[in-house]
């Protein structure tokens, strides 16, 4: 049990408190390490997203306040600091080994008076080793700040709009470009496929112009509100076409990834009678059971649309990120309240206010083969945010969850995993590629949470995030130990591919229940009870704020009933 607080028991007053009860604890062992790094220093550092390259190099994109410290003591050690009035984030290369090779800065301005929060660029590797990449911005973008290749871009109208870059595999900036319209558009995100072809993926407001500069300009005119655009540029960033779709509301894109073929695949949120294909012969019509439903649709090469699916019921859902597996198959991940229905699997939840994580998988031509999902109580949200495939087929997602969630297979979801008080966690689950439950297990915890995660070639997996106070990866003589500089430090980290880990697998008996503690906040004493169904072995502990253990009030077991 943890009933965190600040100091000592006997000398701090108003204390606010979390409780734990750990029931049956199981720690798995920990995973294999290949290579841990950091960089950080004064303020702020989160790494965010990763990409692969095809030599198993790793590039991360992130944000930072402060200063940021890439490749401390190395001869192309690089330092960072931040532009406290404006938006400020990075993209860092690695090789294989975790060895840093060069980082970038890029600046987005604020507008004055408008809040409008800047996204973290998304990045993808090319087959050649370039990295592109992709953000919305508002009023203006500085890439490559201070470098003497740096590139100043101006949205249209001082709108929020989309950028698209090309770094090379030393990091000279190869081509960057805007794309917008007079109005606000909305988060994009970029897929690319083999032959080095790059995929815009975004949500606009009335309408937005592609390939101004080109012989074949294309604008785009939303149906309702903000509707979703799709567009093709070839390796060289020239403009090849773009398509839209949407309904009366808005609409986004959350994920997007190209299959083997070079078709696009995108995932996010639709509305009322959202359009797709508008003039084709398979236009579809995706009628909406509610507030925001989950997208699936796909595009081919040449830009025609081939198919769209709209999942979900009378309350909101939304598709976060989407991968393909060596047949072209396709899984997504994300998020649903109430029920949503796959095929022949329904996924469920008493809750209307409670979103479950699910993750679904798709033949190339969009039908369903099977669905699986979280359970929890009425308290419990899980979304799943990112998904890629292993060689053999397996499925790695990761989901944020906040209170406790439960995994497994249907009719028996035993393994339990609680996130951290107050802030929430990561977790991580594997299924297989039938769609068998595979694992779960935290990847948050006191200090330390991975944002990311992201499988290579040889199917290991790299993790990026933050930490905010000093942290070891692996045992034994693998481990790293990374410092943390102060607040948050990013962290890039490759682990072998089987995936055990940092887990705590908290088995609760099923008619546990934990009062809140009174009074909340407490002067130097709180009143903690629980109820157990049956007789249970209970161990309860108080930590402090930095888990250091504090007392243990008991450890022996308990009969059925109320314990206080």
């Amino acid at each position: 049990m943890f009933l965190p607080f600040r100091g000592s028991l006997t000398r701090i007053l108003g204390l606010l408190v979390l409780i734990f009860i750990l029931l049956s604890v199981n720690i798995l062992p920990a995973r294999e390490l290949v290579w841990a790094t950091a960089a950080g220093g004064e303020g702020d550092q989160w790494g965010q997203r990763t990409s692969i390259g095809p030599n198993g190099e790793v590039v991360v994109t992130g944000r930072f306040t402060g200063t940021i410290h890439f490749g401390e003591g190395q001869q192309n050690e690089t330092v960072f600091t931040a532009d406290e009035n404006n938006f400020c984030f990075f993209v860092a290369k690695y090789d294989s080994d975790g060895v840093f090779q060069w980082a970038r800065q890029i600046v987005v301005f604020r507008r004055t008076g408008y809040p409008w929060n800047s996204q973290v660029p998304n990045a993808a590797f090319d087959r050649s080793g370039n990295i592109d990449l992709t953000a919305v911005y508002l009023s203006s973008v500085d890439l490559s700040k201070d470098e003497p290749d740096a590139v100043t871009l101006n949205a249209v109208s001082g709108s929020a709009d989309f950028f698209v870059a090309q770094y090379n595999p030393d990091g000279g900036l190869n081509w960057a470009l805007s794309e917008g319209g007079e109005k606000d558009d909305g988060e994009t995100n970029l897929a690319v496929d083999g032959q080095g072809n790059v995929f815009l993926v975004g949500s606009f407001l009335d309408s937005v112009a592609f390939g101004k500069e080109t012989s074949h300009p294309v604008e785009l005119v939303s149906t309702g509100a903000a509707d979703i655009c799709v567009a093709k540029y070839d390796s060289e960033g020239n403009f090849l076409w773009a398509q839209s779709g949407g309904g009366k509301a808005d609409d986004a894109v959350k994920g997007a990834t190209a299959d083997a073929d070079g078709n696009v695949i995108i995932t996010g949120q639709v509305t009322q009678d959202a359009i797709f294909g508008k003039g084709q012969p398979n236009q579809v019509t995706l009628p909406g059971f509610g507030e925001e439903d989950i997208l699936i649709a796909k595009y081919s090469a040449q830009g025609d649309f081939l198919w769209a699916k709209g999942i979900g019921n009378a309350f909101i859902e939304a598709g976060m990120d989407v991968a393909t597996d060596s047949e072209n198959n396709i899984v997504a991940t994300g998020y649903f309240t109430r029920s949503a229905i796959f095929g022949e699997d329904t996924l469920s939840t008493l809750y209307s206010w409670a979103d479950r994580f699910f993750l679904a998988k798709f033949d190339p031509d969009g039908n369903s083969l099977w669905a699986r999902q979280s359970t929890g109580d009425m308290m419990s949200n899980v979304q799943g945010l990112c998904v890629d495939v292993f060689k053999n087929g397996d499925i790695l997602a990761q989901a944020f969850l906040m209170f406790t969630a439960h995994f497994g297979q249907s009719g028996s979801y035993d393994t339990t995993i609680t996130a951290i008080p107050d802030t929430g966690g990561m977790v991580q689950v594997i299924y297989s590629a039938q769609g068998d439950f595979l694992s779960a297990q935290n990847v948050s915890d006191w200090g330390y949470s991975a944002e990311f995660a992201e499988i290579d070639l040889n199917d290991r997996v790299i993790q990026t995030g933050r930490f905010t106070e000093n942290i070891t990866f692996g045992e034994g003589e693998s481990a790293v130990e990374l410092e943390n500089r102060g607040g948050a430090d990013m962290f890039v980290a490759k682990f072998g591919d089987v995936v055990t880990g940092m887990t705590k697998s908290n088995n609760l008996p099923q008619g546990f229940r934990l009062l809140p503690n009174y009074p909340n906040p407490f002067n130097q004493s709180t009143t903690i009870a629980f109820y157990l169904d049956h007789a249970e072995q209970v161990l309860l502990r108080i930590y402090d704020i930095r888990g250091r253990e504090v007392a243990t009030l008991i450890n022996k077991s308990l009969p059925r009933g109320w314990h206080k």
